[in-house]
């Protein structure tokens, strides 16, 4: 997840729920974790693929 966050970009912003959906490409799956809007430290929703092997 912390690699998502510092690698990631932001994707989407969704004005409703006031979320921002941080994705990073160079992973395998489509991973990503989304964040509150207001509180960029509250993260909301992660999806990780099942097994990832980082460098």
């Amino acid at each position: 997840m912390d690699h998502i966050l510092d690698n990631g970009t932001k994707t989407k912003y969704d004005p409703v729920r006031d979320t921002i959906q941080i994705r990073d490409p160079s992973l395998p799956g489509k991973p990503f974790v989304v964040v509150s809007g207001s509180d960029p430290n509250h993260v909301v929703t992660v999806m990780i693929p099942k097994e990832v092997h980082l460098p």
